[in-house]
């Protein structure tokens, strides 16, 4: 299974539709069977908010269930909990060791699409960076549900 794979057979457990957004063509490799799910970026050199802003140009649903493809530990149960305890602005994973939250899993609102796009417009890239601006909840994931994996031989070691 391809690394995306963890992450999309977690969220199909949650969501009625799943989408692979990758910044451009030549990024299908690396989601073997998943490439016709792929969502490309409408705007291309944007990062992981590019790829947010343009999954809610093609949506129509509220919020967005974000989930970074490297984070193969998220169970569908926590993506459940943390839609159920979504409010508004944006819900974030944090570590409820270290309190370092990782925003790309994450629950966000349309409501903050158009700032989105207006931070993108001002050229900023930052995730963080845009976070700062709008009304973000927490939600405290283990540790291990949020394993990031950086290299091929990452993922040997978490399974």
């Amino acid at each position: 299974m391809p690394l995306a794979g963890h992450a999309h057979r977690a969220l199909s457990e949650v969501c009625s539709r799943v989408l692979l957004s990758v910044s451009n063509h030549s990024s299908h490799s690396s989601v073997g069977e998943l490439s016709g799910r792929l969502l490309f970026d409408d705007v291309p050199d944007r990062g992981p908010l590019g790829g947010i802003l343009t999954a809610f140009s093609i949506s129509t649903e509220p919020f967005l269930v974000v989930l970074a493809g490297d984070l193969p530990r998220i169970r569908a149960a926590t993506l459940s909990r943390m839609v159920m305890r979504f409010e508004s602005g944006v819900l974030l994973a944090r570590d409820e060791q270290s309190g370092r939250v990782q925003p790309l899993c994450a629950v966000w609102s349309r409501e903050a699409s158009g700032q989105l796009e207006e931070y993108l417009e001002s050229g900023h890239r930052s995730v963080l960076g845009f976070l700062d601006g709008v009304v973000t909840q927490v939600f405290d994931l283990p540790s291990e549900e949020l394993i990031n994996i950086n290299r091929p031989g990452d993922l040997e070691d978490v399974r």
